[in-house]
């Protein structure tokens, strides 16, 4: 499976919950969709094979021109890193 894939499959699946619910008369009842770590659960706009086949020069590249800021730039325990 890919993103595109499971992205069609989900948006199929949450039409096919709320007629059921809404059917049932239960729109008022949560729902939880539950999903692991697989990648294509996470895909990004913008990058071809998602994050994680990104090196971190890369990842950093990216993130700037999504105009990061200084915080989401941050590595742990680290500031902002202008060198790669």
């Amino acid at each position: 499976m890919d993103a595109s894939i499971f992205e069609k499959y989900f948006k199929d699946l949450c039409k096919h919950t709320k007629v059921h619910l809404e059917r049932n008369n239960q729109q008022d009842r949560p729902v939880i969709f539950v999903m692991d770590n697989a990648a294509y659960h996470k895909r990004v706009e913008g990058l071809k094979g998602g994050i994680y086949s990104l090196r971190k020069a890369e990842l950093v590249e990216w993130m700037e021109r999504c105009k990061a800021t200084d915080e989401e730039m941050k590595v742990k325990g680290q500031g902002r890193r202008t060198e790669v």
